[in-house]
């Protein structure tokens, strides 16, 4: 039964999952000329009110037309059913952001209501509403900062990669940027290294002694070395400990750094007291080497997921083509200085496959690979030619001493990859040409016999 009621007697849902009723005014035109033709749905309040849980356009439309009372349908429904019927209403007319459908998700499961449920009211796949409500741990202002750079769900869905949310809401303010997909892996690796000490912190304290707090002048210095690796770290502690008890051993933590000590004679201490700034030095030399070497590691991992993911377009087969022809790169035996082997090397670790390389290398025909790509003959043809620059050794822009060193080869890979669709991030480009802050602070501490890097 459709019941006309004073419009100062309906009041909008306080969990209504559209915050933003859009622009009302061609709305309220419309019913202001033609009157309302469909009625709102409301539940009743005690007070003689009444919530609506269908028709708050309308209702603001309305207002603004000067209308005084509005056509409603009174029924009765549980909580849960409100917030199920307004969800799945702007739902089916596509009025929500993701964003406030994540809401509206995390509303109905603070009611009590499931995943399955929440499912089969909605429509959408279980798999979407655990993406929309992981949206709820982002920064709602940077959120909505990322909207006007038109994202795609798919690009949020990535952030999942990360558990913390500080660094979610870090990635997220260059998501839509040439810089969101080296930000986005540099801080995963981040996260890994962070559990990695984890782990090497719980080793130490089986070990030895932590005088992180304490008084250390009367202990004596013996060795340092970077706390991510644990593997590392048991061998390194073995050959500096050489057996001692744990009562005999000591360490403290100074960044990302563990300092060994041991307790020995007055002369002793004052000995290594003389060189303490030294092995500051020392050790702030390798803290910036180390972080060369794992941008650089970054920066070659973020050209190989490009690589994993590329598509083949009809436009690049041409380029690439003539990047090879006259060589015959995919029968013969060496292209460049590149054996056969390890283009199949790069190959299986581009696509996390192992090639069998028992084959005899004359054997191992153009076939042959064209069977790991079916019809994405491109793809094939960027990854032989970029097996020749993304070697081991040859993918840094540093030298030994970790100080800035120009890279031809690693540059014409940026351009290969560039015309193929690769976009570089700020940080690679500062790579590239060496104003990156990490080649100024290597200076600062730079001399050849610092290094302990392997």
């Amino acid at each position: 039964m459709i019941t006309n009621i004073p419009i100062n007697k309906l009041h909008a849902h306080p969990d209504n999952p559209r915050k933003q009723l859009g622009d009302l005014k061609e709305l309220a035109n419309s019913i202001k000329a033609n009157g309302i033709f469909q009625n709102l749905t409301v539940v009743p309040n005690d007070d003689d009110t009444y919530t609506i849980i269908i028709g708050h356009r309308r209702k603001a439309a309305a207002e603004i037309a000067g209308l005084k009372e509005l056509p409603c349908a009174i029924v009765e429904m549980t909580e849960k059913e409100q917030l199920s019927t307004m969800l799945l209403e702007n739902m089916q007319r596509s009025d929500l952001t993701v964003y406030e459908q994540a809401q509206g998700f995390q509303l109905m499961l603070d009611l009590g209501e499931s995943v399955e449920n929440i499912s089969k009211q909605t429509g959408f796949s279980k798999t979407t509403i655990y993406h929309r409500v992981h949206l709820l741990d982002l920064d709602p202002e940077e959120f909505k900062n990322s909207q006007k750079r038109e994202i795609s769900i798919n690009d949020y869905i990535k952030l999942e990669k990360l558990k913390s949310t500080e660094r979610k809401n870090k990635a997220l303010k260059v998501m839509g940027t040439s810089d969101f997909e080296y930000r986005l892996k540099s801080l995963i690796e981040e996260e890994k290294r962070e559990s990695q000490a984890a782990e090497v912190l719980e080793y130490l304290k089986t070990i030895a002694t932590d005088i992180s707090s304490d008084d250390r002048k009367k202990y004596s210095y013996k060795a340092w070395k970077y706390c991510y690796d644990l593997k590392s770290i048991k061998s390194f502690v073995e050959s500096v400990t050489k057996g001692d008890s744990k009562e005999n051993v000591y360490y403290s933590l100074d960044g990302s750094f563990i300092n060994f000590y041991v307790e020995e004679t007055e002369d002793e201490i004052t000995e290594t007291k003389e060189t303490a700034e030294e092995i500051e030095r020392k050790q702030k030399f390798e803290e910036v080497a180390i972080k060369i070497k794992q941008t650089s590691e970054t920066m070659s991992n973020l050209r190989k997921d490009f690589l994993r993911n590329y598509k083949g377009k009809k436009e690049h087969f041409d380029y690439l083509l003539n990047l090879v022809l006259g060589t015959m790169v995919l029968k013969v035996k060496n292209y460049d200085n590149n054996s056969i082997y390890e283009i199949a090397d790069f190959i299986g670790d581009i696509l996390n496959i192992k090639i069998d390389k028992t084959i005899y290398p004359s054997k191992f025909e153009q076939e042959d690979y064209e069977k790991l790509f079916k019809d994405d003959k491109t793809k094939l043809l960027l990854l032989c030619i970029c097996s020749k620059y993304e070697k081991k050794y040859e993918r840094y822009y540093n030298g030994t001493s970790y100080e800035y060193a120009e890279n031809e080869k690693l540059d014409r890979l940026y351009e290969i990859l560039e015309t193929v669709g690769y976009q570089m991030s700020e940080e690679e480009k500062a790579f590239k040409d060496g104003t990156h802050k990490l080649f100024k602070e290597i200076k600062l501490y730079s001399k050849s016999e610092n290094s302990n890097l392997t």
